[in-house]
């Protein structure tokens, strides 16, 4: 049976995660231009609800990750930037733009 992930899985990684951000983040320095920085947020944001998810969801793995998100959310029209956004959020980040 594949695994799904419902978006009540990612708002309860984000909720895990709002609990405690300092367990979340990456110890690397953020980078200082702008885009990178941002880049850096979106990818810290999607580590950390990656790393809940595979805490709490059997099974899921990074190999089948985004297939288990794309079956529980909207498919290939799922907005992977705002899932990341969203963690980058929970983690305490504020973008650039």
């Amino acid at each position: 049976m594949p695994v799904i992930i419902t978006p009540a899985h990612i708002n309860n990684a984000l909720e895990t995660i709002r609990d405690n951000p300092d367990g979340y983040r990456s110890a690397r320095p953020l980078p200082t231009t702008a885009k990178r920085h941002d880049q850096r947020l979106l990818a810290d944001g999607r580590n950390a609800i990656a790393t809940v998810l595979f805490a709490h969801v059997p099974n899921v793995r990074w190999h089948n990750l985004t297939a288990a998100i794309r079956r529980g959310h909207q498919g290939d029209a799922t907005d992977f930037a705002a899932i990341n956004r969203a963690g980058a959020v929970a983690l305490g980040y504020t973008f650039s733009n």
